[in-house]
């Protein structure tokens, strides 16, 4: 025969239970940006490998510029000869309204003074859209972050586009997870999780 078990009885009462769900999910960076360039050339140098650390601004892969660098030259010496022309159809053209009076007829003084103006102002501008072209020549790293993929190799070729390298940002990330329905309710934002 069996000998009785002895038990302790408890009487119920409410209490908040925790509910433990378990979720599959994957981190993500919160910025993650792919560098190209808008030049086609060799690439001179990448100064970065996959996991190194970079900041904002630093230049991490330069492409070859040596024709954009003679471009620039090309560039200045058009804008100081433009100068020059408009200094001498400057001073032609104050000698001329000294002479004639102020209502008179616009003379070639007049119109070479105009054109000598508007051609600085070209060549400025080619030297601009140079410098511009020779700014996309350093790839810089637009995030601090850390180097996740590292496209290109001293040596090959850029395109327009092509990814060059992968950048992301890892100080903090996020978390992605997907709950199944029937757990909904039991998840609400600003949880700790």
């Amino acid at each position: 025969e069996l000998s009785p078990v002895p038990v302790q009885v408890t009487a119920v009462e409410a209490a908040d239970v925790p509910v433990l769900i378990q979720a599959v999910g994957s981190t993500e960076p919160y910025a993650r940006t792919t560098l190209a360039t808008r030049l086609m050339g060799r690439i001179a140098s990448v100064s970065v490998n996959e996991g190194d650390r970079v900041t904002r601004d630093q230049v991490l892969v330069q492409i070859e510029n040596a024709d954009l660098t003679a471009s620039r030259r090309q560039a200045e010496a058009g804008l100081r000869e433009a100068r020059a022309v408009l200094a001498n159809a400057t001073k032609n053209v104050e000698r001329m309204r000294n002479l004639f009076d102020q209502s008179a007829e616009p003379d070639q003084a007049e119109t070479g003074f105009a054109r000598a103006k508007a051609a600085v102002a070209a060549a400025e501008q080619g030297v601009l859209q140079v410098d511009v072209n020779l700014d996309y020549s350093s790839v810089k790293a637009t995030l601090d972050g850390v180097v996740v993929r590292k496209f290109v190799q001293p040596g090959d070729m850029a395109a327009p586009g092509a990814p060059l390298l992968a950048v992301e940002q890892q100080d903090s990330i996020k978390v992605t997870v997907e709950v199944n329905e029937g757990d909904r309710a039991y998840v609400a934002v600003g949880q700790i999780v």
